[in-house]
């Protein structure tokens, strides 16, 4: 009987490791344009105050990635000069939040 009572503790113990496992594999590394951090269809982890959003117009709908957030960056940091990133949570690349991080 006792036996027993061990074997299901230490496979509780397994299970609740394995969930944690799991939740750490959700970190990133994000990267940085011109000293915003851009974080693509993701929040970040620590807490921010939103300053305001940004949009990009008048490209073309094939524009995405790189040249996009290179476009996005900029704005946001002659927009809102105490910008640290910005959070792009759409499909179309046109709109962003921008962010500060709090202390």
């Amino acid at each position: 009987m006792n036996k027993k009572i061990v074997f299901g503790i230490l496979a509780l113990g397994l299970v609740a490791l394995s969930f944690r496992i799991a939740i750490d594999r959700t970190n990133a590394t994000v990267e940085q344009i011109n000293g915003i951090s851009v974080f693509a269809f993701a929040k970040p982890t620590a807490k921010y105050d939103i300053l305001g959003t940004i949009k990009i117009k008048g490209i073309v709908k094939s524009e995405r990635g790189g040249h996009m957030t290179k476009l996005m960056a900029e704005k946001a940091k002659a927009e809102f000069p105490s910008a640290e990133g910005i959070i792009v949570a759409t499909e179309d690349w046109e709109r962003a939040e921008v962010i500060r991080f709090k202390d």
